[in-house]
């Protein structure tokens, strides 16, 4: 190991913004095996309600939406399970994606995506709180997530 490289220290206050100099600097974490969290394949992913959503709407615009022009429309409908790992900010990284019709529907290739990606759309948008409900960390952690999804159904030329 090289002691000098290893406490050298640059003060950047006289370089200048187009300087050629360039910076790097590697740094690396250690964790002892109990601190480490798994992100791999999901083990034994935790319910919905074991997790404290936080501002689980935030910043998603609101539609307001007339009935009485929802009632000449037809709709197909399903469940959307998904398995996702929380990250550090509480956003969540989902796979893993199972659509179960609750309507009449025949469930084709076509239908599946459209209910998977408006699952990943709404997904996008909640976070986890730090904290479990327990109290544990929820950062790692991989949690089972089912969402109703309701489509307007598109009808054919």
């Amino acid at each position: 190991m090289d002691l000098r490289r290893a406490h050298m220290a640059f003060d950047t206050g006289a370089l200048s913004p187009g300087n050629p100099v360039p910076l790097y600097g590697k740094v690396e974490f250690r964790f002892e095996s109990p601190q480490r969290l798994h992100a791999g394949e999901p083990a034994d992913p935790l319910a919905t309600e074991a997790v404290d959503w936080k501002d689980e709407f935030d910043g998603i615009p609101v539609r307001t939406l007339i009935t009485s022009a929802l009632s000449r429309n037809e709709y197909d409908s399903a469940v959307v399970t998904a398995t996702c790992h929380i990250q550090a900010d509480g956003s969540l990284l989902c796979r893993d994606f199972k659509v179960a019709l609750t309507s009449a529907a025949t469930l084709d290739d076509d239908l599946r995506t459209r209910f998977e990606y408006q699952a990943r759309d709404r997904l996008r948008y909640r976070r986890a709180a730090s904290l479990l409900r327990n109290g544990d960390p929820s950062t790692g952690r991989w949690v089972s997530v089912e969402l109703p999804i309701r489509l307007l159904r598109l009808r054919g030329p």
